[in-house]
């Protein structure tokens, strides 16, 4: 696997930070999801692909670290440990250097930098962009405002763990396949998918195969 350095002009998207949070445990999967292989690539690896596409400013939050030394990106940790994924969004904000900010799990092996790119592009004005596909809303992959960090950190230290909790607490700008539709924004509801399990992972192998 070649990695690039991003050294692009300033301004848009290379004044954010792309933040992966792979801290989870995997207790469905078995195996840390990160790091299985769809089309000869890990999901991880890929990940860090797209993200150099649009930024060059790429961290990992991971409280296991040495699993991903073979990738050149900063690696950090939870500052809240076992309070799962709204600790990682935490920590992410925390050591960022940019008020935009693109959080993504490292689970989503068909995410693509065409649609972090135009997820930032919604951010002015609000405290985070948020997908909603199929009525579902991801806030796993989706945008938001270091200034909201604070309002994380609150959460966490009322141990209020539900995501949902935490963004009713936020200006946030929903997107749709509708908005999509418009724009002709290709595979974006493709991007959404996630593995839980084996089964998810072979069904990950299957869709790569076909495209």
């Amino acid at each position: 696997m070649v990695y690039i350095d991003v050294n692009g002009e300033k301004g848009g998207s290379m004044q954010s930070t792309g933040i992966i949070l792979a801290g989870g445990k995997s207790s469905r999967m078995g195996e840390n999801k990160a790091l299985l292989a769809v089309n000869g690539e890990t999901v991880i690896e890929r990940l860090v692909r797209e993200l150099q596409s649009v930024t060059n400013d790429i961290l990992i939050v991971t409280n296991t670290p040495e699993d991903y030394h073979f990738l050149p990106v900063k690696k950090v940790s939870d500052r809240y440990p076992n309070k799962g994924p709204l600790a990682g969004i935490e920590s992410g904000l925390y050591h960022s250097t940019n008020d935009e900010n693109i959080i993504v799990a490292c689970d989503m092996p068909f995410v693509t930098a065409e649609t972090m790119k135009w997820l930032l592009n919604h951010l002015e004005g609000y405290s985070a962009v948020i997908p909603e596909v199929n009525g579902q809303i991801h806030p796993l992959l989706a945008v938001y405002h270091k200034r909201v960090r604070e309002i994380v950190e609150k959460c966490l230290e009322a141990n209020d763990l539900k995501l949902q909790l935490f963004l009713n607490q936020l200006k946030v700008k929903k997107v749709t396949e509708e908005d999509v539709t418009r724009h002709r924004l290709v595979n974006f509801e493709q991007s959404f998918f996630n593995m839980n399990d084996p089964s998810d992972w072979r069904k990950a192998i299957q869709i790569s195969s076909k495209n």
